[in-house]
């Protein structure tokens, strides 16, 4: 864990307030593999002003000395998303279910722990607003994809280790992708797989 580690939560209404120096950073991230969406700072914007409406939408962001993005961590109720009609039609109960968005940490920050903490934030908002369960997807790419770093690390173990469960559930979203390493950008339908976790129940 870094010792200058400073993690910062907007929630609710406060995220329309995240600081315009974070926009770039946060852009970088979200254009490292798996996700490579090639993202604008007006889309950003966009996306944060209608999350904002939700109160219990969650927004963390890392940062370490002069950094600052270093990580990311973003969190809505189930509910909120476009793809709730696959846990209907499963027969799970959407307003159980608080759904990890991302957790994202730059290429060369990782293996320090920061990961995890700030999912422990997510876990934690989550059970202080009573859900019973998470959910979280990670995303499919075939296996000799020619943006995946060498040294890429799939995230499933680290999913298994909190708790998690992967489902048969499938979904397809598309957004702006960085196609290739000369930075072809085409709009990519990516598909989607669903995790679960059931939470404990708050001791009385």
């Amino acid at each position: 864990m870094l010792s200058s580690l400073i993690i910062t939560a907007y929630l609710g209404l406060q995220i329309i307030n995240i600081p315009e120096e974070a926009l770039p950073g946060w852009l970088n991230i979200f254009k490292e593999y798996p996700i490579l969406n090639q993202g604008t700072v007006e889309g950003v914007k966009d996306s944060f002003k209608k999350i904002s409406e939700e109160p219990h939408s969650v927004f963390l962001i890392a940062k370490e000395d002069d950094h600052p993005v270093i990580g990311i961590a973003t969190g809505i109720p189930l509910a909120y998303l476009s793809e709730v009609e696959l846990f209907e039609k499963n027969d799970l109960k959407l307003s159980d279910y608080f759904h990890i968005n991302d957790v994202i940490v730059l290429p060369q920050y990782r293996k320090k722990g920061i990961g995890l903490k700030l999912y422990k934030k997510l876990e934690k908002n989550a059970g202080s607003w009573g859900y019973k369960a998470l959910s979280l997807c990670t995303i499919e790419h075939e296996e000799n994809h020619p943006l995946k770093p060498l040294d890429y690390k799939n995230p499933d173990l680290f999913w298994q280790r909190l708790g998690f469960v992967k489902t048969s559930l499938k979904t397809k979203e598309s957004w702006p992708t960085i196609m290739d390493k000369q930075g072809k950008i085409g709009q990519y339908e990516h598909t989607l797989i669903w995790w679960i976790k059931e939470l404990k129940p708050k001791a009385k």
